[in-house]
């Protein structure tokens, strides 16, 4: 499952809202679900979200998420 691939519930929506008001870039919030396609992160940020979806992909494959 890619970062695209998930549905935005409530608390991702106040999470992004959070985010903008502490100064992060609308281009980037948007560029999360292609994060792999843009430049607009660090090689640590993209560590840390190739690291978010391995472990949403094990998750799911133990049925611990639901899709």
């Amino acid at each position: 499952m890619a970062a695209s691939d998930k549905q935005v519930d409530s608390f991702e929506l106040d999470a992004r809202l959070k985010a903008l008001k502490a100064g992060e870039t609308t281009q980037r919030l948007f560029a999360v679900s292609a994060w792999w396609e843009t430049p607009f992160f660090t090689e640590e940020e993209r560590i840390v979200l190739k690291l978010a979806e391995q472990v949403t992909r094990i998750a799911i494959s133990m049925h611990m998420v639901a899709e």
